[in-house]
């Protein structure tokens, strides 16, 4: 065993793959890891796998739930179960004494992070969007590193070190970067995904988009989306009444096999997608959730679209008609597909899994 390291991570998959993705690369090399999680991302790691089938084995599971509410009583459950936590984080330490511990954000890395610093285990943090999260903005100041997965992250604070590696991705995902962009023929295959609850909101809008465009054009779309479990039929009527082929559900796990196959991307910005379209090398028109925290969607998106590797959308503005003349201006001229797509591949090459593994070895002390 080269070494042991700790991960925690907050319960929503934007927090919870990108520690998967570490998880296993580590695990081949030969390092012990252990989980600090709540009850929502409980599930993501019953069972999470190694290559030879070995269950990842888990030091500790916070099967709580911190409170998020409003007002005295709120924070005074928030503090307590946070307490508690830290307790319960302190006695699995104090046994097993990680070597590392790595927190990817969300609440659970709170008591986490407050242990280890209590026993003087070193903490990296690990944050995934483009603005600092609320979570690793308190917990900065305990931190021997911020890794980051945008390069240009607002909210750092002037003293802390960083270091730029991104954000893994799933392997299936990132071994698109070697593949070749599809060649656009009679079928334009379009990929619509909405976060892990999906988008009201492209269900409203781009069915009616698509019934802009002129016939032929509409003829020639194939549609997989994501739609919210209660909207998937109403969705799936409004493409039939198209005559727009289409395959809605509201969750996919194949979906290294539909980044492969899409030519163009509908999506939000949260951290993963993005880091997903551009190592799948796929152009995209983001449109970023209004109500997240900081507007970080937006900032996650900006750097592409500034660069003229994909469209940004504010989500005020994404009207059918709007969207409808993306789409036009695209299929009339398919070459800035193509275009965009190899721009991506050369520019987004590097697997981030490896090189935050790579980085996370160099300061793992060396055991006799």
């Amino acid at each position: 065993m080269k070494g042991s390291i700790a991960l925690s991570t907050g319960g929503s998959g934007g927090h919870v793959f990108p520690a998967i993705c570490l998880a296993q690369e580590l695990m081949k090399r030969g390092y012990h890891i252990s989980w600090c999680t709540d009850q929502r991302g409980e599930k993501y790691f019953t069972p999470v796998v190694d290559p030879d089938a070995k269950v990842i084995p888990s030091f500790n599971k916070l099967i709580f739930h911190i409170s998020k509410n409003d007002g005295t009583v709120g924070k005074l459950k928030q503090y307590l179960t946070i307490l508690s936590a830290t307790f319960k984080v302190l006695n699995s330490f104090i046994a097993q004494r990680p070597d590392f511990v790595v927190g990817f954000g969300g609440y659970t890395t709170a008591p986490v992070v407050i242990a280890a610093s209590l026993l003087r285990i070193p903490i990296i943090l690990h944050e995934q969007n483009a603005v600092l999260g609320k979570v690793n903005r308190w917990m900065a100041r305990h931190a021997k590193v911020m890794v980051l997965g945008f390069e240009h992250t607002q909210c750092i604070p002037s003293h802390l070190r960083t270091t730029y590696v991104g954000n893994p991705v799933r392997a299936d995902i990132a071994q698109i970067r070697d593949q070749a962009y599809p060649p656009i023929t009679d079928t334009f295959k379009i990929l619509i995904i909405g976060g892990s609850q999906g988008a009201a909101l492209f269900s409203a809008v781009i069915p009616a988009a698509i019934a802009l465009l002129p016939k032929e054009m509409q003829q020639r779309i194939e549609v997989v989306q994501q739609a919210r479990k209660e909207l998937v039929d109403s969705t799936m009527q409004a493409y039939q009444d198209l005559n727009v082929k289409a395959t809605i559900e509201p969750f996919f796990s194949n979906m290294a096999v539909l980044y492969a196959q899409a030519h163009l991307v509908i999506c939000r910005a949260g951290a993963m997608t993005v880091a997903e379209v551009c190592l799948a090398h796929r152009p995209a028109i983001f449109v970023p959730l209004a109500t997240a925290m900081d507007n970080h969607q937006h900032f996650n998106a900006a750097e592409l679209s500034t660069a003229k590797l994909s469209w940004l959308i504010k989500q005020n503005e994404c009207t059918a008609k709007k969207l409808a003349e993306y789409l036009e201006d695209i299929l009339n001229n398919p070459a800035i597909l193509e275009e965009t797509s190899d721009k991506l591949q050369k520019k987004y090459r590097v697997d981030a899994t490896v090189k935050l593994a790579n980085y996370l070895e160099d300061l793992v002390p060396k055991r006799k």
